[in-house]
């Protein structure tokens, strides 16, 4: 949608269109996600969050549609960043640890959705672009409600799948990226 930003109007459309690839883009992971995670009540969680997602995404979409404006996806590196490196640690994670990568990514990935909104809300203020914030605040508010709970579930540590587990640092391995211990 944008070669250029050239307003204030300009750069609030591109952050709106990566807040939608951001949302759409949670939904694919969260479908693999479910499929990797090995605990039921984790499983759960994520199947919730991505009806959440869905509705954060038909939020976006309103919010263009309150300006008529194009709904246009936008390309979110930081999104796709965040995916990856969860990605990454799961790839090196034996399975019982899955689950404690998985609630660990979803934190992060909260933090960066309210971030996101937060933005979003403060910029819409500004330009008086009053028609918006609606959609946008219950995303924000979804957030931190999904924050709250994927937090809970991991202070509980390792989920109950894997409570017979060996755990804690007497029966650590841990080995340093340069391979030592």
């Amino acid at each position: 949608m944008f070669e250029k930003l050239r307003t204030p109007e300009d750069v609030f459309g591109w952050q709106l269109g990566t807040a939608l690839t951001m949302e759409r883009a949670i939904l694919g992971a969260l479908n693999e996600l479910v499929h990797e995670s090995r605990s039921e009540e984790v499983r759960e969680a994520l199947l919730a969050h991505k009806e959440e997602t869905r509705e954060h995404e038909a939020n976006v979409e309103a919010a263009f549609q309150a300006l008529n404006w194009e709904i246009a996806e936008e390309s979110s590196d930081a999104a796709e960043a965040i995916a990856k490196q969860g990605k990454s640690e799961a790839s090196k994670a034996e399975p019982p640890l899955i689950d404690r990568i998985i609630l660990g990514a979803a934190i992060e990935t909260e933090h960066y959705e309210i971030a996101v909104y937060e933005n979003l809300i403060l910029q819409a203020r500004a330009l008086s672009l009053d028609a918006v914030i609606p959609p946008l605040k219950a995303n924000l508010e979804s957030e931190r409600g999904a924050l709250e709970k994927v937090s809970k579930l991991a202070s509980r540590g390792v989920p109950p799948a894997f409570a017979g587990a060996e755990s804690g640092p007497e029966s650590a391995s841990v080995t340093s990226p340069a391979g030592g211990r």
